[in-house]
């Protein structure tokens, strides 16, 4: 994907003619946000690549020009609903990693502050630093849905069209000492002991966004309404999600969750190093693993990730 007006080497005419159509229509389209209340002229998403912002939503709406339109539309009102300007205050980092401003959230991917080797950002995780006994359901999404946004912001102003993510299923072996407290030694977090979930936490939303996701009332539930919004929303951000260590477990899971997913993200999914992938060395092809940290997503990048976030630039 390139983030310029003009089209690859091969593109035919009638991607050329759509990519003009919609590229005409987002003043418009803009402008009905501003009426509606949300403050465009403010939004990167919206303001610092324009041609660029056309051309992901032509390409995941198969260059249909309607069909680019209404989501492009969609997308605008959902950023007002999600006040999205929130995550660029100052400190906004800081605050939904911390336990002590965003209690629960237990996130447990950050910006891996590295690039791969085209030179483009990608998120790391480890699933096992997430409490799922201390998970606050829309805490939680509204710290991951923060992540995404700021990865992709990075990835428009890197000009490399696509970010990626490393995921590691594999039990990181010590306690998360940022935002999320899984991991470790001792007992598994039990979903069925969470108290959140006990007092009600999963309709702790305003009513649009109950209408548009329903009560969050379990892990699978907030992973449900993360994939329709990085979906809908961040089209083509992503050229790879690559899960690491995925055990039957994982995999069985992701015969459901998958379909969760804006079926142009279904075939992003790699997985490595489990128990009927390919070895973890493919890693290499994409990505230069020079440390830990930025090869399996440890600790010490949400660390950094929070230390050098604390404003938005």
């Amino acid at each position: 994907l390139r983030t310029t007006p003009s089209m690859d080497a091969g593109s035919d005419k009638h991607q050329l003619l759509a990519f003009q159509q919609l590229f005409a229509q987002l003043p418009e389209i803009l402008e009905e946000g501003r009426q509606a209340g949300h403050d465009v002229d403010s939004d990167p998403m919206l303001t610092l690549d324009q041609p660029g912002l056309v051309r992901r939503y032509l390409v995941a709406e198969d260059w249909n020009v309607e069909s680019a339109a209404r989501r492009l539309r969609a997308t605008v009102a959902w950023r007002h609903r999600w006040d999205v300007l929130e995550y660029y205050r100052e400190g906004a980092a800081k605050h939904f990693y911390t336990d002590g401003s965003n209690s629960g959230a237990e996130m447990y991917f950050a910006d891996s502050l590295h690039v791969d080797r085209q030179g483009r950002p990608y998120m790391v995780g480890r699933v096992g630093f997430c409490s799922s006994e201390r998970m606050h359901p829309w805490r939680h999404l509204r710290a991951a849905i923060f992540c995404i946004e700021r990865l992709a912001i990075k990835v428009i102003q890197s000009g490399g069209g696509y970010g990626s993510y490393i995921l590691d299923i594999a039990d990181p072996g010590v306690r998360g000492t940022v935002s999320g407290t899984g991991g470790g030694p001792g007992p598994r977090s039990k979903e069925s002991m969470n108290r959140h979930y006990q007092e009600g936490a999963g309709s702790d939303a305003s009513q649009e966004l109950l209408d548009e996701f329903g009560e969050l009332n379990s892990g699978m539930s907030v992973l449900r309404a993360a994939l329709k919004i990085g979906g809908e929303h961040y089209p083509e951000f992503m050229s790879r999600i690559v899960v690491l260590h995925a055990d039957m477990v994982f995999s069985l899971a992701f015969r459901v969750f998958r379909l969760w997913a804006h079926p142009r993200t279904r075939d992003k999914f790699v997985f490595l190093g489990g128990w009927a992938d390919p070895p973890l060395e493919r890693l290499q092809e994409w990505y230069e693993l020079r440390s830990g940290a930025a090869a399996a997503g440890g600790w010490t990048v949400m660390r950094l990730f929070v230390a050098q976030s604390k404003t938005w630039t």
